[in-house]
């Protein structure tokens, strides 16, 4: 479905029947109004969750001296659960949230055993410096979010034939509560529809969830200290 139709869907709803025939290459008021708002949501629906589809694995190799990398261009922002590990061991590095405690750490060079990381200035910094036989590797979130006819994903809508990467119904149930939000009329069922719609959605976005039965399991989130078996 395109940015098109979907725009189109959303204006026989509000205009009661009035459909639109272009967005982007027209200069009616109210087709210029849908081609923003669409845009607009768009952003919203994709910053609500860590959706799968927008996750992208990154592979930043090591030269032995560089500690402080530039993000991805097409970088919006870390998983909830963000990690970062090093091909050279099986066990993530630390993420250091604080500025004061990276800072410290630093001038008394010390750091955990696997390293550390934080995002600063744009960039991914790590320490201590990755030998240049070593990559890191971790998951972002992109912001190219709609998918043209031809060529790579981008950021933004520019024509009627873009498409959104995620569920085309979210961003229609969302252009609906948030124009009638924008003009000052009743929309809290319509905004209640979405947030039901984006919940189912974010529930199979992972798909399904096996239950294991047996032994004891490690809780999520938690790394083994020694991966894999030990013999005496």
């Amino acid at each position: 479905m395109t940015v098109l139709t979907v725009c189109d869907r959303v204006s026989h709803k509000l205009r009661s029947g009035i459909g639109l025939t272009s967005v982007y290459t027209s200069d009616d008021a109210f087709a210029m109004e849908m081609a923003e708002l669409a845009n607009d949501c768009a952003e919203y629906i994709a910053a609500q969750y860590d959706w799968r589809k927008l996750h992208t694995l990154k592979t930043q190799a090591g030269d032995g001296t560089t500690t402080a990398f530039d993000l991805p261009t097409d970088y919006d922002r870390m998983p909830i659960k963000a990690a970062v590990f090093r091909t050279s061991t099986t066990r993530p590095m630390c993420p250091i949230n604080d500025l004061d405690a990276w800072l410290l750490n630093r001038l008394q060079s010390i750091s955990s055993p696997e390293g550390e990381w934080i995002i600063l200035g744009g960039q991914i910094n790590t320490f201590p410096a990755m030998a240049a036989t070593d990559n890191a590797k971790f998951y972002y979130i992109t912001n190219l979010i709609v998918h043209p006819s031809a060529g790579s994903n981008k950021a933004l809508f520019t024509a009627d034939t873009d498409s959104f990467v995620l569920r085309e119904n979210l961003l229609r149930l969302c252009m609906i509560w948030k124009w009638r939000h924008n003009k000052g009329y009743d929309y809290a069922e319509d905004m209640q529809n979405f947030e039901i719609a984006l919940a189912q959605e974010i529930a199979r976005d992972k798909g399904s969830h096996i239950i294991k039965v047996g032994p004891a399991r490690v809780p999520d989130g938690v790394s083994l200290a020694y991966p894999g078996v030990i013999t005496p």
